[in-house]
């Protein structure tokens, strides 16, 4: 049984590790267009790549919550 429910659990987490990739995937293909465009100011590259940082930073917290609430060993109040 224990057998089963660990395989179903890493067959989830791959799938949310396939689309993790593709949300990176996607905010690295907009970083490298905002850099491509001609005549593109240094300024609004920098917003850019800030932007960019934001973006990955808050999907990757999401994807750490998810990992750690399906991990999690103690109770999450404390007992009394």
């Amino acid at each position: 049984m224990r057998f089963v429910l660990e395989r179903s659990v890493l067959e989830a987490e791959a799938i949310s590790y396939r689309e993790m990739l593709q949300k990176f995937r996607a905010a690295r293909d907009r970083a490298l267009e905002a850099r491509r465009r001609p005549g593109a100011a240094a300024s609004a590259i920098l917003k850019a790549d800030q932007k960019l940082g934001l973006e990955l930073g808050r999907v990757a917290l999401t994807e750490n919550e998810a990992w750690l609430k399906a991990h999690r060993q103690r109770p999450l109040e404390p007992v009394s």
